[in-house]
This record gives structure tokens, C-alpha cells and sequence, in this order.
């Protein structure tokens, strides 16, 4: 890793993303939909289109869901997923509002 991503890594590293250097250089970014910006800053590219995104998340479910597995419904555009321990449910839209940019940290 070259100076300059280690500077921009060090300058982000507990705000918005998360990220673990691998022992044979590679680096694994978790910053969501931030990830095209921050490797835009050290001169990379990530093919990545954030997009607005609808979804709901259930109270905890009693009895705990964490061992469930993902399911997504194709046809309907339809997804649950696990999410501590409630339940995240969202669908995909045909026609979805694609973002330019992404400046603030939205919930």
C-alpha cells in the first residue's frame, strides 16, 4: 500500500468505514457506498452506482433469527435478511434514483 491510501485510510479509520490490510497487500474496504469516493482519493477505481434504497427493519424477533439464512424472492424483487436480531425487508426497484455522489452519512 502506497503512502498516500495509507494517509487517506488513516484519515477515515473510525468515522464511516472500516478496513483490514491482508497479509499479501491487498486491501479490503468497507466503506459501503463511500468505497468509489475513498478509492477515487488514492487514484483507483471502483466500478460502484450507489442508489436510494427502501427498506424496513422489524423490532427484535423474540426467539432470535441470527441463524437464519438471507432469502431473496426474484421474481416479486423482494429480500429478508437478518439484521442483529430483527429482520431487514426491502425490495429492488425496476426504475431506482442512481446517486452522483454521496457526501453525507445517512441512516
Amino acid at each position: 500500500m502506497n503512502e498516500a491510501a495509507a494517509k487517506v485510510l488513516r484519515r477515515f479509520c473510525g468515522e464511516k468505514l472500516k478496513f483490514m490490510l491482508h497479509a499479501g497487500g491487498m486491501l479490503f474496504l468497507f466503506a459501503g457506498v463511500w468505497a468509489r469516493e475513498i478509492a477515487a482519493m488514492v487514484g483507483q477505481h471502483i466500478p460502484l452506482v450507489p442508489m436510494k434504497h427502501a427498506y424496513v427493519v422489524t423490532e427484535e424477533v423474540p426467539g432470535g433469527v441470527r441463524n437464519m439464512p438471507n432469502v431473496r424472492d426474484h421474481d416479486s424483487s423482494v429480500y429478508f435478511r437478518v439484521q442483529g436480531d430483527a429482520l431487514c425487508v426491502g425490495g429492488y426497484e425496476p426504475n431506482p434514483i442512481i446517486l452522483d455522489n454521496v457526501k453525507e452519512f445517512y441512516y
